[in-house]
């Protein structure tokens, strides 16, 4: 942040634009390539989830909460109910599947409404 304040204040005073262009762009081209490697690093992950269910899955509707999963990696068996518009045991019995998969895992086992998270997708997405 001091190299961006000090080359805006040079631009400024100077009325020379290129450094701050320079940098500015150098700093585009960092994020751009940070947001290809997480991209890839999460479509691998979404075809290694899907792969590792759909041997046993029965129904599309666990590769749902798959997918829901690469939007919010957070998510509650009352928000699968939602999603998948199934019974609340359903929608457990799901949710323990895919952490029996190690697909999630609980967050707050001492609250009423357990919330889980696809650990994996959180550890890609947690530094944007």
């Amino acid at each position: 942040m001091l190299e961006y304040n000090e080359l805006l204040l040079r631009t400024g005073q100077t009325g020379k634009f290129e450094n701050w262009i320079k940098f500015f762009l150098k700093a585009v081209e960092v994020q751009s390539e940070d947001a290809l490697v997480r991209a890839h690093k999460l479509l691998d992950l979404r075809e290694a989830y899907r792969k590792r269910v759909q041997r046993e899955a029965r129904s599309s509707d666990i590769l749902n909460i798959i997918d829901y999963l690469f939007s919010n990696p957070f998510i509650t068996v009352k928000k699968a109910q939602i999603i998948l518009d199934v019974t609340y045991p359903t929608a457990k019995k799901y949710m323990e599947k895919l952490a029996e998969y190690e697909i999630l895992k609980e967050t707050n086992r001492l609250q009423r409404e357990k919330t889980f998270v696809a650990h994996e997708i959180y550890e890609i997405i947690k530094d944007i």
